[in-house]
């Protein structure tokens, strides 16, 4: 699930990116700490500190059961390095916190138990994590949107391009691959309001083709 760009011509940069069902979100970390107030007011101050405590953070929280590693995990043979890192961190003086986290604790003790195969435990936490413990998108949002009907995932399709039409609707051209990465065969969708929600460097390339080809003229 993680694919390599290379978005500098002297290779001088690696990005590496979830292309899976749930996007970033299979491959991040789990960490859900929220902004520092004095951060978020310098750098997103069109929205209100106040409005994400009150609002937006308790709702994402909510949707992703997001808690603290449980005591009898910390202390396991598991989670020395974290215990270790926090001994050398308090010698430094250091303050302490525990970041929050979007793992079903649940299962991780399933994994340690031997009840269900072992994947977060086995170092393949930023590798998709397949026994269901990481609380990625497409276990909560994404899941939930298939489900109201009014939505439908293509999995293995590749955007190739997008393009205006002439009478204002939108063409996107894409490539659809089996699991082996041959192509299977090449389509076309027309929509009335597009949305490119590829993530950093998929959206940067299909719009910066785009702005190349001119295939989305009011593209500033």
């Amino acid at each position: 699930v993680i694919d390599r760009n290379k978005p500098t011509t002297n290779n001088s940069i690696d990005i590496y990116r979830g292309t899976g069902l749930g996007g970033g979100s299979v491959v991040y970390g789990a960490m859900l700490p929220r902004a520092i107030e004095s951060k978020w007011a310098a750098h997103f101050n069109d929205i209100p500190y106040t409005d994400m405590t009150s609002k937006w953070y308790p709702k994402i929280e909510s949707m992703l059961t997001v808690q603290t590693v449980p005591d009898d995990l910390y202390n396991s043979q598991y989670y020395q390095f974290s215990r270790v890192g926090r001994a050398q961190a308090e010698r430094a003086g250091y303050n302490i916190f525990y970041i929050p986290s979007g793992f079903n604790f649940d299962k991780i003790r399933q994994e340690i138990n031997g009840e269900i195969q072992k994947s977060a435990t086995n170092g393949e936490m930023i590798l998709g994590v397949n026994n269901g413990s990481k609380k990625s998108l497409d276990k909560n949002y994404l899941a939930d949107a298939v489900g109201t009907g009014n939505v439908t995932i293509k999995l293995q399709h590749k955007v190739e391009e997008v393009r205006q039409l002439s009478d204002g609707t939108y063409e996107i051209n894409v490539t659809h691959m089996n699991d082996k990465g041959d192509i299977v065969e090449q389509l076309a969708y027309t929509c009335s309001h597009l949305f490119i929600t590829a993530g950093v460097v998929g959206s940067m390339n299909i719009l910066l083709k785009a702005k190349h080809d001119n295939t989305l003229p009011n593209l500033d």
